[in-house]
């Protein structure tokens, strides 16, 4: 079982090792793709075994300050999700960067693999220290992100990124000295360590924790990182689904659950008032809808549409936390799933008005066909529309809004779901119109060859499948 664990932990280390010592391209993807399959089959034998042994724990030591880990029915969930995403985006950024001719194709891969690396280390945390230690190399490694691939060199924007994300790390250190000295402990437990502090020392904790987390998203900081960098780079659509999605997804449910636990959250937020915090995350939304509906380009339309919906994310798991413990998971997969799908299309899409002589977008359906419509499965999930996995969370978002009358958040629920509608209608109405535009040969050619590689992308039917299958035989049962 220790080596199971391991080996999850290991193979994307291992990868961005290949990557760097092996010279022969053939021989560097034949590895990447054994780590990816190979990581991935560890983790369904770590999970069959988990069926006898509920938890286990490696790399403990006595001190609460020591390094932790440790797997269970919980987090292992997330692995699966996680290091689905490394199949998905693995397999397919081979062709997709190949098509483009895209210089940086190893130098991605390494950054990527060693981010997995590192998420897997945020998710296997069994104390608040191993977290911080984790999260803090997944933050540097973001920086080099910025300087190596969008900003293409340290300049004014990439620093204040740097010093925003630093400012998080600090608060989370802040805020793990103060729990350490309130709650006696450091180690992760399913009752909470804070649930014998007093009301008003764990909501000043719990406003350290959410600096900590969401201050990066809760400003304008990611507007400027936008407007700021090379957007053209595919690394971009990288750093938001992983660092700002799975890692402070997972860290902000964790905290919530683990360190504060469900009573003592609840006791917090009656305390803070839950209409404050709808407003902050209300404003906010607004802000990132306004900008998605005006947006022109599809780099821009990426960008906005996943902040507005991890701010809306962010926002259920309160709710959830609140008024529905056992869904509390449920906000983050489906979020990711969906990002997941569309940076794929939108990767193909982008391509195409990137290389095409015709850059019109009308009518493109009718070229890439394939490509058009695992975007649109993506947006549908999204709007919650039947069916699919969002229906069911939206219903249930639905349901706790309006039984507990809850003003802000109905007029938050309305918004999103209103905007991101109109947003849909508007992105496809064009794509989906015939056309008397006449493309070239070479522009049929190259719609063919990116629209095979969206037929091949079988982790994206996948996705697709899951989305639209699975949770709906659920749901009627």
């Amino acid at each position: 079982m220790n080596f199971l664990l391991l080996t999850i932990v290991v193979l994307p280390l291992f990868n961005c090792f290949a990557n760097v010592a092996i010279a022969e391209n053939k021989i560097k993807i034949l590895v990447e793709k054994f780590s990816m399959i190979f990581s991935f089959a560890a983790l369904i034998g770590l999970y069959n075994k988990l069926e006898d042994a509920h938890s286990l724990e490696i790399m403990g030591l006595t001190s609460e300050l020591s390094i932790k880990f440790a797997v269970n029915n919980e987090n292992i969930s997330y692995l699966f999700l996680l290091n689905f995403i490394w199949l998905t985006y693995g397999f397919h950024a081979e062709r997709f960067l190949a098509i483009s001719a895209n210089k940086n194709i190893f130098q991605f891969k390494i950054f990527f693999a060693f981010t997995i690396a590192l998420i897997n280390l945020v998710i296997l945390a069994n104390n608040l220290p191993t977290l911080l230690l984790a999260y803090n190399c997944l933050a540097l490694s973001c920086y080099f992100l910025t300087t190596k691939f969008l900003f293409k060199a340290t300049n004014s924007s990439s620093k204040i990124f740097l010093f925003l994300i630093f400012i998080e790390s600090f608060l989370l250190l802040f805020a793990i000295i103060i729990t350490a000295k309130f709650g006696g402990q450091l180690t992760f437990s399913k009752e909470g360590i804070l649930n014998n502090v007093g009301s008003i020392k764990t909501a000043s904790l719990f406003l350290l924790y959410f600096g900590g987390i969401l201050l990066t998203i809760l400003s304008s900081s990611n507007l400027l990182f936008y407007r700021n960098c090379d957007a053209d780079s595919p690394s971009i659509y990288l750093l938001l689904p992983l660092f700002f999605g799975i890692a402070k997804l997972y860290i902000f449910t964790k905290v919530i659950i683990e360190v504060f636990g469900i009573g003592v959250f609840s006791a917090i937020i009656s305390k803070i008032n839950l209409e404050i915090l709808a407003f902050i995350f209300l404003a906010n939304l607004l802000i990132s809808l306004v900008l998605l509906l005006f947006s022109r380009d599809f780099k821009a339309i990426f960008f906005h549409l996943f902040f507005s919906q991890l701010i809306a994310a962010f926002f259920a798991i309160i709710l959830y936390a609140l008024y529905d413990e056992a869904s509390i998971y449920s906000a983050m997969p489906n979020l990711i799933l969906s990002v997941t799908l569309i940076f794929l299309t939108f990767s193909n899409l982008i391509l195409y008005l990137k290389k095409a002589e015709n850059k019109d977008m009308v009518g493109l359906f009718f070229q890439m066909k394939i490509t058009v419509f695992l975007l649109l499965f993506g947006f549908l999930n999204l709007c919650g529309i039947v069916p699919s996995l969002g229906m069911v969370e939206k219903y249930s978002l639905l349901k706790i809004i309006f039984q507990n009358n809850l003003i802000i958040a109905q007029a938050f629920f309305i918004l999103n779901s209103l905007c991101l509608f109109l947003f849909t209608v508007k992105l496809f109405f064009p794509l989906f119109l015939k056309s008397e535009i006449v493309r070239s040969e070479n522009d049929k050619k190259l719609a063919a060859k990116i629209d095979s590689a969206s037929s091949l992308m079988l982790s994206a039917l996948v996705v697709a499948a899951i989305i639209f299958v699975l949770p709906i035989i659920q749901f009627f049962e």
